[in-house]
């Protein structure tokens, strides 16, 4: 019987957590690059510790979700969810018909990026 011990899941949980984060970082060096030149690399980090946080509110904990999520921080404000100014969020995130998180992010996004066509 193999026994892991909570250090060592730790470890394992750390080493994948920056995996993704590494990801992450290229992910929006290619799209948002006007983020990126801002932002040393303590506060990349910091920035997806709070997006990580605030996603899993809302059930996103899989890393497509994670991203999506902080891509929408990044385009419309780190609490965006919560902002007045983005009503569209709120509805999205406070309909109960959308309980599966893949299904709420899409809606989510999609709302998003209608946003985004209506300002320009």
């Amino acid at each position: 019987m193999l026994v892991i011990r909570k250090s060592q899941q730790e470890k394992l949980s750390s080493t994948g957590r920056n995996q993704f984060y590494v990801r992450l970082e290229a992910h929006i060096e290619k799209f948002f690059p006007e983020h990126v030149v801002k932002l040393d690399k303590e506060q990349r980090r910091a920035l997806f510790e709070y997006g990580l946080e605030r996603g899993k509110k809302y059930d996103f904990i899989s890393e497509r979700n994670v991203c999506l999520f902080i891509d929408l921080m990044l385009a419309f404000g780190l609490e965006f969810d919560i902002s007045p100014e983005h009503g569209w969020a709120q509805k999205v995130l406070a309909d109960s018909g959308q309980n599966h998180p893949n299904v709420k992010m899409d809606a989510l996004h999609e709302a998003g990026m209608n946003s985004l066509k209506q300002q320009f």
